[in-house]
């Protein structure tokens, strides 16, 4: 699934927060095995992310992917994390699960894809703004 709600929680111990559809077959999944993954995806990996958004497919047909503890990581995720259900609250239609990060990888230097006002977009970083301003002209300096 593609979550739009993923926070860490604790730095001791180490845990995430992760809003789960109550209706979704992940969260059957989540409830029965005790242990979820998350994969962080890139700036430019928007397919990606509308992929495993959509229901009744085989998401990971065709998709690079390794098992780490159980659970799968995206060979182009820009980072992971492997978790155990710590604690699973009612959050409405959602369930919150709390993971106690077991495992975790990061690719350094990527950046992360972001889903605001109902599109995807990317972090800008001081060079962005810099050429931005460069090219709009003095008057947004």
């Amino acid at each position: 699934m593609t979550a739009s709600a993923v926070t860490s929680l604790s730095l001791h111990p180490v845990l995430l927060l992760v809003c789960v559809s109550t209706r979704l077959p992940t969260h059957e999944v989540l409830e029965s095995t005790g242990r979820f993954g998350v994969n962080v995806l890139g700036e430019s990996d928007s397919v990606l992310a509308l992929r495993f958004a959509t229901p009744g497919i085989d998401k990971f047909s065709g998709i690079g992917h390794t098992s780490r503890a159980w659970v799968p990581v995206l060979n182009d995720s820009i980072a992971y994390f492997v978790c155990d259900v710590h604690e699973r609250l009612p959050g409405g239609d959602r369930s919150i699960f709390i993971g106690t990060v077991r495992q975790l990888g990061l690719r350094r230097g990527a950046r992360p894809l972001l889903y605001f006002g109902s599109r995807f977009s990317h972090l800008a970083g001081p060079d962005d703004a810099l050429l931005r301003a460069w090219l709009e002209g003095p008057a947004s300096v």
